[in-house]
């Protein structure tokens, strides 16, 4: 198992999470 390799994955993963989040909410104060 490669640590770097997971990590880079993990970080990855946290920036689309972190998008999604910040997408949804620009989408719901423009509802407003």
């Amino acid at each position: 198992m490669d640590i770097a390799h997971d990590r880079g994955l993990h970080m990855f993963y946290c920036y689309i999470l972190i998008c999604h989040y910040l997408i949804s909410f620009v989408l719901i104060v423009s509802q407003l």
